[in-house]
């Protein structure tokens, strides 16, 4: 009899085990504006099942994200998210995506509870208290003189360097912002490269999506770089952007975000996909905004081609 119970527990348990669930633990610290903290959220699943989170539902809330740690153990996994609030008083920490990925590559969404948590006012640290003043110092020896002498040519000497290191620095922005929001775009992402050959995969999707982001920016009249996904593609839509493009975007934007803040681990497909998109979103906008104008040569064969037809 006892045999049996222990199978019936077991099965029941399974079968709970069944549904993935994402708890959140409320943070028994005080909250105070501009500190960082954290929260923990424990992700629960079969196994083999893998999970990550989409964090994109911050970007309109008084929250930045700065960090997202995962323990991982065998049922579960436990995922620290670091969060620096911006704003005092009752503030909603919003229910965060929880995607879920079953050993047969089907996915499932799980949203994860919301909380409202209390933003104190940002604390300044006590300053020291005031010391009393020295008495003066009386230099007696020539030796004095001298060292004072050195550091009066060492200080003006280290003027003279950061005036040549300014000019220089100068000179190589001028050239810079010679270049066209197109070239600096494309430049921007071919040099992401290196990047990835460092193993720096979190800097190389910044770069390329920062690239995108810039472009429109300066050459669209759309102010991506201080957008939502969300809200950059709708001004895509409302100026009239191939549905096609925007979807790939769309696509392009959230994977990026998962590698950025979710520490997804990319593949070196994933890079070669992702680098030839960058690339194609810049030179497909460029192409809309600045057509190729014809040259007066193949205009005047155009005419007479016409002609010979007439």
């Amino acid at each position: 009899m006892e045999i049996v119970l222990r199978l019936l527990l077991f099965f029941f348990l399974q079968m709970g085990m069944a549904t993935p669930q994402v708890s959140l633990t409320k943070p028994k610290e005080k909250i105070f504006l501009a500190s960082p903290f954290e929260l923990n959220f424990r992700a629960e699943m079969p196994p083999g099942y893998k999970v990550h989170p989409s964090t994109s539902v911050l970007a309109e809330t008084p929250f930045y994200l700065k960090d997202i740690k995962e323990e991982r153990k065998k049922e579960f996994s436990n995922f620290i998210f670091t969060i620096m609030p911006f704003e005092m008083g009752k503030s909603t920490f919003p229910s965060v995506t929880w995607i879920y990925e079953t050993p047969q590559g089907k996915k499932l969404q799980v949203e994860s509870p919301s909380l409202t948590l209390n933003i104190l006012p940002f604390v300044q640290k006590t300053p020291r208290d005031i010391l009393d003043i020295e008495p003066p110092v009386k230099f007696y020896s020539p030796y004095y003189l001298a060292l004072i002498i050195l550091l009066i040519i060492l200080v003006l000497f280290l003027i003279a360097r950061a005036k040549i290191k300014s000019k220089k620095m100068s000179s190589l922005q001028n050239i810079e912002s010679a270049k066209t929001p197109y070239q600096k775009a494309i430049e921007k992402i071919i040099n992401a490269k290196q990047l990835w050959d460092e193993n720096r995969f979190k800097e190389f999707y910044t770069e390329i999506s920062d690239a995108v982001r810039e472009y429109a920016t300066e050459d669209l009249n759309i102010f991506a770089m201080n957008m939502t996904t969300q809200n950059f593609l709708r001004d895509l839509r409302k100026k009239n952007y191939p549905p096609v493009q925007i979807a790939q975007l769309k696509e392009f934007l959230e994977f990026s975000d998962l590698v950025k803040f979710a520490k997804l681990s990319p593949s070196q497909e994933d890079k070669e996909r992702d680098l030839e998109k960058a690339k194609d979103f810049v030179k497909a906008w460029h192409s809309m905004k600045h057509p190729p104008i014809a040259s007066s040569a193949n205009i005047n064969a155009v005419s007479n081609n016409r002609k010979e037809e007439r």
